[in-house]
């Protein structure tokens, strides 16, 4: 969670929107958890399970840019390994590098 909480502090908020896309029920699990990190600015996107299923989310987190027109520009899978961290660090024009 603390490259979340440094990306969300760094990141250009003109430019970027942090959301959290769930399919679970009760998004106040998910507005609380973000709540805790205090990182409370993000938003929350509720999408029905068959839509996730549609779209191929699953289990694995999944960190995805999407343009102005609606497609996606980049995307990394998974947790954030070294090398996805220099590539966010690259594309955001961020440092998360050393966390």
């Amino acid at each position: 969670m603390r490259f979340w909480k440094a990306l969300n502090s760094q990141i250009d908020h003109s430019k970027f929107r942090v959301t959290a896309v769930t399919t679970e029920k009760e998004s106040t699990v998910i507005r609380d958890f973000i709540k805790d990190y205090s990182i409370e600015d993000w938003d929350v996107l509720e999408i029905p399970p068959e839509e996730a299923l549609e779209a191929k989310f699953g289990l694995t987190p999944i960190t995805t840019v999407v343009g102005q027109r609606g497609r996606v520009e980049k995307a990394w899978v998974g947790f954030w390994r070294d090398d996805q961290i220099r590539s966010i660090d690259e594309y955001f024009g961020i440092n998360l590098i050393g966390l």
